[in-house]
C-alpha cells in the first residue's frame, strides 16, 4: 500500500469514527432523559455533535444527534450554541433533502424562539414544520407542531388558532396512543384553559399530563408537568397543593440537571411565598432567580419577574421602585409580541399610580390596557400577575 493508499485509509477510518461516536451519544440521549450526570458531559457531547456536523459521511447523525439534544441544551441555558448547531442542521437537513429532519429542526428552532420571547418568529417555524408534516403524511410530527402552536398562539394573543391548533392535535394524539405526544397535548389544553380563566380545567389538564409523561418515564415532562400543576392550583388558592406540585418539579428538575426549570419554578414560589405574607422571601428569591435569567435571554420569564417584583415593591410601600418595575415588564412584553400580559403589568402600575394619587399617569397606563383590550378581544385582568404559566413543554 503507497502513501497515498494509507492516507486515505487513515482519512475513512477518521470520518467512520466520527459517526460513530456520535451514534454512541446518541444512543445514551434516547429514548428518555437521563439522569445528571449527562450535564457533566455536555462538553464533550458538544463537541462531538460539532464534529459531526463538519464531516458529511456523517450528516445524518449528526442532526438525529442535535435534535436528541435539543432539550438537555435548553434546560442547560446553553441557547446560543443550541441555536448554532439547529441553523446547522437545518442546512444540512435541506441540503441532503431529508424533509423529515426539516421538519424536526424547524420544531426545534421554533420552541426555542418561544422561549425566548420571539413568537412571530416561533409561529413561523413551527408552521414550517407543520407544512412539512402533513406533506409527509407524519400524523406524529403534525401532532407535536400543532401542540408547540397552540401555546404560541396563546401569547400572540390569538386564542380561537390557539384553540383550533390545540383540538386537531388533541383528535391525532387519540389515534397515535403516545405517552410523549399525549402528554404534550394536554399541556397545551392546559395553558389554553388558564388563558380562559378556568383553573379547575387546567388542573384536571395537566394532571392527565403528568401520568402521560409518568407513563413515558419521561422525568423532564413530569416537571413541566407539576409546575404547571402547582399554578393551576395557585390560582384555585389550593395554597398546599401548590407548594407540593414546585417541590416535587424542583426536585426532578434537579435530578435531570435542568438548570432553567429550577429556575422558573423558583419563581412561581416566589409568588406562592407574597400570598402567604412572606414578600421579603418572594423579593429575595426573584433577585436570586434574575441573573441565570437574563443570561440565558428567556425574555417571557424576565418580564415576569420584573412584573412580581414590582408587585412585591407595592406591597412593602415602595411605590417608585414598583412602578419602574411594572413599566419595565411592559415594555418587554411588548418587544416580544405578548401584547395581554403587557396589558396585566399596565394595569399594575396604573392601579399603583391611582393609590397615590398620581391621576395622569394612571390615565395613560389605563388607555395602554384599553387600546390593548380592543385589539386583542380579551381581558387582560384575566392573566393575573403570572397567569400565563411558562410555555416550556419540552
Amino acid at each position: 500500500m503507497n502513501i497515498g493508499d494509507q492516507g486515505e485509509d487513515y482519512l475513512a477510518r477518521y470520518r467512520q469514527r466520527i459517526d460513530e461516536n456520535a451514534r454512541a451519544w446518541l444512543a445514551a440521549l434516547r429514548p428518555a432523559r437521563k439522569p445528571l450526570s449527562l450535564a457533566k458531559e455536555q462538553d464533550n457531547l458538544v463537541k462531538a455533535a460539532w464534529q459531526a456536523l463538519r464531516e458529511p459521511a456523517a450528516w445524518e447523525t449528526a442532526v438525529d444527534l442535535v435534535d436528541a439534544l435539543f432539550p438537555y441544551l435548553e434546560g442547560w441555558g446553553q441557547w446560543q450554541i443550541l441555536d448554532e448547531m439547529l441553523e446547522t442542521a437545518l442546512a444540512i437537513s435541506r441540503q441532503v433533502g431529508s424533509l423529515a429532519q426539516e421538519a424536526d429542526m424547524l420544531q426545534n428552532l421554533g420552541q426555542l424562539a418561544r422561549s425566548r420571547g420571539k413568537y412571530h418568529e416561533a409561529r413561523d417555524r413551527l408552521y414550517g414544520a407543520l407544512e412539512i408534516s402533513r406533506g409527509l403524511g407524519d400524523h406524529r410530527r403534525v401532532c407535536r407542531a400543532l401542540a408547540h402552536l397552540g401555546p404560541t398562539h396563546l401569547a400572540l394573543g390569538q386564542i380561537d388558532k390557539a384553540d383550533l391548533c390545540t383540538t386537531e392535535a388533541t383528535a391525532l394524539a387519540e389515534e397515535i396512543h403516545s405517552f410523549g405526544e399525549t402528554g404534550l397535548v394536554l399541556t397545551s389544553t392546559g395553558l389554553l384553559h388558564l388563558h380562559q380563566g378556568w383553573a379547575g380545567g387546567a388542573v384536571m389538564a395537566f394532571g392527565q399530563a403528568l401520568g402521560a409523561y409518568a407513563a413515558a418515564a419521561n422525568q423532564h415532562g413530569m416537571a413541566q408537568a407539576l409546575n404547571n400543576l402547582g399554578e393551576a392550583y395557585r390560582q384555585l388558592r389550593c395554597q398546599d397543593k401548590a407548594l407540593g406540585c414546585w417541590q416535587q418539579a424542583l426536585g426532578l428538575f434537579k435530578e435531570v440537571g435542568d438548570e432553567l426549570g429550577v429556575n422558573r419554578t423558583r419563581l412561581n414560589l416566589s409568588l406562592l411565598y407574597h400570598e402567604q405574607g412572606r414578600t421579603s422571601e418572594a423579593l429575595a428569591l426573584v433577585r436570586r432567580v434574575e441573573p441565570v435569567i437574563r443570561r440565558v435571554g428567556d425574555l417571557p420569564a424576565y418580564a415576569r419577574i420584573l412584573h412580581n417584583t414590582g408587585l412585591y415593591l407595592d406591597a412593602q410601600g415602595r411605590p417608585t421602585e414598583a412602578f419602574a418595575a411594572y413599566r419595565a415588564a411592559a415594555d418587554v412584553h411588548l418587544h416580544t409580541g405578548d401584547r395581554l400580559a403587557a396589558a396585566s403589568a399596565l394595569s399594575g402600575a396604573a392601579r399603583l399610580c391611582l393609590d397615590n394619587g398620581l391621576a395622569a399617569e394612571a390615565q395613560d397606563a389605563l388607555q395602554w390596557v384599553q387600546a390593548i383590550e380592543e385589539e386583542t378581544g380579551q381581558a387582560a385582568a384575566r392573566l393575573g400577575t403570572i397567569a400565563q404559566a411558562w410555555l416550556d413543554m419540552g
